[in-house]
C-alpha cells in the first residue's frame, strides 16, 4: 500500500503536468501559426516586390492607354492676350471628329475679366463631365512615353481638353452664348486621339492663330 507522501506527490506532479502539458501544446500551435503567418508575410512583401518591379510597365502602359483612347473632339483656349488698349482676347476652338471641322470663337473681354473666359470653358465642362483629361494631363502622359508634344505656350493647357463623353455641338452652342458671335468653320483633317492630336496641331494652332480676333 502506498504512503501518504507517495499519493501527495503523485498528486502535485499531476497538478503540475496536466497544465504543462496543455501550455506544450499551446506553444507548438501558436508555433505553427507564427511559422504560418511569417510565410505569409514573406510571400505578401514577395508579391509587393514584385508589383514595384513592374510599376514601370504598368505606367507606360496606361500612359499608351490614354495617349491612343478616342476622343470625340477637342477644345482648346488660348490665354488671353491684348489686341487693342483696353481689350482682351481669349480664343476658344472646338474640334469635332464626326465633321473634321474647327469652330474657332474669339472672345472679348476688358482687363478685369481677361481670365473670364478660361474659368467659364472649363468649369462647365469639369462640372458635366468631371473625367475629361485636360492637355496638361495627357502631357504628362506622353512625357511617360518620351514622346514629343510641342504645343504654343499661347494655349492653356490647364482649361483645354479633350471630348471622350463631351458632346462638341453642344460646347460650340455654348461658346457661341458667351462669345455673342458665330464661329469660323474650318474643315481639318481627321484627328482620332491625343497623338494625333499633339502630331498634327500646328495645323489646328494656325487656323486659331487666324481667328484670334486680330481680323
Amino acid at each position: 500500500m502506498m504512503k501518504n507522501e507517495t499519493w501527495i506527490q503523485l498528486i502535485i506532479g499531476g497538478i503540475i503536468l496536466v497544465p504543462l502539458g496543455f501550455l506544450g501544446s499551446n506553444v507548438f500551435d501558436m508555433n505553427k501559426t507564427l511559422s504560418s503567418m511569417t510565410a505569409q508575410v514573406s510571400n505578401t512583401d514577395n508579391r509587393v516586390n514584385r508589383i514595384v518591379e513592374v510599376l514601370p510597365e504598368v505606367k507606360a502602359r496606361v500612359a499608351w492607354e490614354e495617349t491612343n483612347h478616342a476622343i470625340e473632339g477637342f477644345l482648346v483656349v488660348t490665354n488671353p492676350t491684348e489686341k487693342e488698349p483696353g481689350e482682351w482676347v481669349t480664343t476658344a476652338a472646338v474640334y469635332n471628329r464626326d465633321s473634321s471641322e474647327l469652330s474657332v470663337f474669339p472672345i472679348k473681354l476688358d482687363k478685369a475679366h481677361m481670365n473670364y473666359a478660361s474659368f467659364v470653358v472649363a468649369g462647365k465642362l469639369k462640372s458635366e463631365n468631371p473625367h475629361e483629361a485636360s492637355f496638361s494631363e495627357l502631357s504628362k502622359y506622353s512625357a511617360e512615353l518620351r514622346d514629343v508634344v510641342l504645343i504654343p505656350n499661347n494655349v492653356n493647357l490647364d482649361t483645354s481638353f479633350v471630348f471622350r463623353s463631351s458632346d462638341a455641338e453642344e460646347m460650340s452652342k455654348f461658346l457661341e452664348t458667351i462669345s455673342g458671335s458665330k464661329p469660323e468653320k474650318t474643315e481639318i483633317k481627321r484627328i482620332r486621339n491625343w497623338k494625333e492630336l499633339v502630331e498634327g496641331f500646328e495645323a489646328v494652332n494656325k487656323e486659331i492663330e487666324h481667328n484670334n480676333g486680330s481680323q
